[in-house]
């Protein structure tokens, strides 16, 4: 009997250690993962001193020696829910620092009168050159050839960027809250709004509603990355539509496989790997997100999506075919993702820290490698590359045209929200009320 007490007395002992072993293990897992991530605002500059300032930490050799040529005339087609709003920012940071033009519409900020055609040259701003094009385009627009190439320069390159369009469509559908204007028009309650226009698009006539004031009469569910690339215009030629993207644009990235995708632009546009560092922008929130009863698989409704917008996935299969086989001629390119990720982290903590501190002499020093030359993220590099898309637009508008009331042409509705935007951003920063109102002076970096 005291054998077989002592015996169960040291199951328990054991089984005890084991638990208070896995919980320390379990602490110390959690511990390591929150010191990964960037820490909250506002950071205190007594902070700052913790916090490694110092190099990457990949070393593959020496820095790459280019013999390309850099491009710096790009448009950017920009389809929706995409992830465009991160591409766009990085993109407008470029064109402050290479001092482009960038083509801006006058008495609009959000698009280039999406999703209907573009303004005509009265609409838009003059440029500063004298060659009267611009050296890029960001902003939402319906893409058409011929009108987009008569403001670009000749040698521009065109860029766009998809997503696996079921994905796309559902993001779409939540972030535009499609499901209450479905319910709108029918003036029924349905538990499954998304599901119900899949297997029932008939049932739903967007050209007859007036469910908002920016797209009176237009169903932004129809073929919505082929709608932004132009392809009202081709009549229903999907295979002629298909080959001309292919031979029209330069590189399209795939949202998918973003990181990866960023990497093969750097090498086909001849970028630095400091061109490419982009803060992610404008994910879906937890708020916008629908709470409706799921009734169908993610597996049928993309097989119902793919019937309704065949020609997005035409699209979107050659492109990711396209891009993988670009992938495949480039060198050691997995390690020069996991370079850029790391790079792409380091900057966004120590812009975190920067703009949560004030600190403007902070700076962090890349060491050149095989994959980027040596190269600093400072306070000037953090300011651009944090700034909101909306409030860079602003910023630009004001400072290069002296468009000063250029938020009030949309109303105070739209007013409101990119001011409420901006500052809701920026306000954690030192230039307090968003940067396009009070940036620091040059000699103050």
């Amino acid at each position: 009997m005291i054998a077989r007490a002592l015996r169960s007395k040291r199951k328990y002992v054991a089984v005890i250690c084991i638990l208070v072993c896995f919980t320390v293990a379990i602490y110390q897992v959690t511990s390591w993962i929150r010191v990964q991530k960037p820490p909250p605002y506002p950071i205190r500059t007594s902070d700052l001193g913790t916090f490694d300032y110092g190099e990457a930490t990949l070393d593959y050799g020496s820095a790459p020696n280019l013999t390309c040529t850099p491009v710096r005339h790009v448009a950017f087609v920009k389809t929706h829910k995409c992830g465009t709003d991160t591409l766009a920012m990085g993109l407008l940071r470029l064109a402050q620092e290479y001092n482009l033009e960038v083509l801006l519409p006058r008495h609009y900020i959000w698009s280039l009168n999406w999703p209907r055609p573009m303004p005509p040259k009265s609409g838009i701003v003059k440029p500063r050159k004298s060659s009267n094009r611009f050296d890029m385009m960001t902003l939402h627009g319906v893409y058409d050839p011929a009108r987009w190439d008569s403001f670009m320069e000749e040698d521009t390159a065109y860029i766009t960027i998809l997503r696996y369009p079921i994905d796309q469509m559902r993001s779409i559908f939540e972030y535009f809250s499609i499901g209450k204007v479905l319910e709108d028009m029918t003036e029924t309650h349905l538990m499954s709004p998304l599901d119900e226009y899949l297997q029932h698009p008939e049932r739903f006539d967007f050209e007859e509603q007036n469910y908002t004031h920016w797209m009176r009469g237009f169903n932004i569910l129809k073929y919505p990355m082929s709608y932004d690339l132009g392809y009202e215009h081709w009549g229903g030629r999907q295979d002629a539509f298909v080959r001309f993207l292919s031979r029209k644009f330069r590189m399209v990235l795939i949202l998918d496989h973003f990181d990866e995708s960023m990497i093969v632009l750097k090498h086909e546009l001849c970028w630095t790997t400091r061109d490419i560092l982009m803060k992610k922008a404008n994910k879906t929130p937890e708020r916008l997100r629908s709470n409706a009863t799921e009734q169908l698989s993610w597996s049928v409704r993309d097989a119902l999506w793919r019937q309704l917008a065949p020609v997005d996935y035409a699209i979107y299969e050659l492109f990711n075919a396209t891009l993988w086989n670009k992938i495949s001629t480039i060198p050691n390119f997995h390690r020069e993702v996991q370079d850029y990720r790391i790079l792409t982290d380091k900057a966004t903590i120590l812009c975190n820290r920067i703009l949560g501190t004030g600190d403007v002499q902070a700076r962090m020093r890349l060491k050149a490698n095989g994959f980027h030359d040596e190269t600093w993220v400072d306070y000037d590099f953090c300011v651009r590359f944090s700034r909101p898309f909306l409030c860079t637009v602003d910023y630009l508008k004001r400072t290069r045209y002296n468009l000063s009331q250029v938020l009030d042409v949309e109303g105070p509705t739209v007013k409101t929200f990119i001011e409420e935007q901006c500052r809701a951003e920026c306000s954690h920063t030192t230039w307090m009320n968003c940067p396009p109102h009070n940036e620091p002076p040059r000699d103050a970096r």
